[in-house]
């Protein structure tokens, strides 16, 4: 089971999520509620864009540990590129409910609250998964709600934050250069979360 398990792991961090599946097939008859297996299984799914059936996998995961937030993060992650926001909301509210100091559900919870049009509150929420997470992600879609939202000098400021504190992110310089020309290189958040 481990050298199996090994493999799929591998195969997944490879970025090969058919080949991940195929073994996943192979494996899931043995071992159908088996949590790794499934979640790399609900995972692949989600990389290939196979949103309906990643959310079965985790729906399945969920009624067997209720109480593990990752599922119900991953979830939320289904619904949200589905643009199911007020259910990631609820399920990125869960997973909260399970792990409080989970900065990346405020996160994500943000994302959602800004396109479902609760603005405020979405960059309230990013606004303090960035100061508890301190990551370059968090910080640039922050800065892209700023910006989106006519803030563009808080836009602006958090720019030339982010350009000292990550001075290896070339898109806080690029966000930088752009907002004081009034212009930005990165015009919508999904567009820069595909990237």
């Amino acid at each position: 089971m481990e050298d199996v398990e090994d493999r799929i792991i591998a195969l997944y961090n490879s970025r090969k999520y058919r080949a991940c599946l195929r073994l996943i097939d192979q494996y899931i008859a043995q071992f159908k509620d088996d949590p790794l297996v499934s979640g790399y299984r609900g995972l692949s799914l989600y990389q290939l864009e196979q949103y309906g059936k990643a959310i079965e996998v985790f729906d399945r995961m969920i009624s067997i540990e209720a109480g593990n937030y990752a599922w119900w993060i991953f979830r939320g992650d289904c619904y949200e590129k589905l643009g199911q926001y007020g259910q990631a909301i609820h399920d990125y509210g869960i997973s909260l409910a399970i792990e409080p100091e989970n900065w990346a559900a405020y996160d994500k919870m943000g994302h959602c609250y800004f396109y479902s049009g609760e603005t405020a509150r979405g960059i309230a929420l990013t606004e303090y998964a960035f100061e508890q997470g301190r990551v370059p992600d968090t910080a640039l879609i922050l800065i892209l709600m700023l910006e989106q939202s006519g803030m563009r000098d808080r836009a602006l400021q958090q720019a030339q934050a982010g350009a000292k504190e990550f001075p290896r992110t070339n898109g806080f310089l690029k966000l930088s250069l752009g907002s004081s020309r009034n212009e930005s290189g990165i015009h919508d958040i999904p567009t820069f979360l595909r990237m």
